[in-house]
């Protein structure tokens, strides 16, 4: 049995590999520099927060964050950031079919990008975070 949390993020990961990117969910998303020369997203667990409902009652909130990477210059760094608010536009308020247990309540972009990775690596990284409701 997986966990609900890995399941929740391998079907953000299916969600927007079939709408907008290939998306695969890994624990560490960044990887050797030569991996960035084409753009890598990556999808990962973040926080569950547990909330305490009534006597018997809980709701977990997840946020699963989803990391846009790619080594270049100002065009490339451009183009991740396209590629970063398609993925914010096109997972907003989506139900996902394969997690019916789970509900949007929101997300953020932060980092919009990360002037040290840039600075250091040349490396655009950007972060959307996708935060749900999970029935427990």
């Amino acid at each position: 049995m997986t966990s609900r949390i890995v399941d929740l993020a391998d079907t953000v990961a299916a969600e927007i590999s079939a709408g907008v990117v290939p998306a695969v969910r890994r624990y560490v998303p960044f990887g050797r520099l030569e991996d960035l020369d084409t753009l890598r997203v990556s999808v990962a667990p973040r926080t569950a927060a547990v909330d305490f409902l009534g006597r018997r009652s809980r709701q977990i909130t997840v946020e699963i964050d989803v990391c846009v990477q790619i080594r270049g210059d100002g065009a490339a760094f451009d183009s991740a950031l396209t590629t970063l608010e398609d993925i914010a536009a096109f997972m907003f308020a989506r139900e996902l079919a394969g997690a019916a247990w789970a509900s949007y309540v929101g997300q953020g972009i932060d980092p919009i990008f990360n002037p040290e990775h840039a600075r250091e690596h040349g490396v655009f990284t950007g972060v959307v975070t996708l935060r749900y409701r999970v029935a427990v």
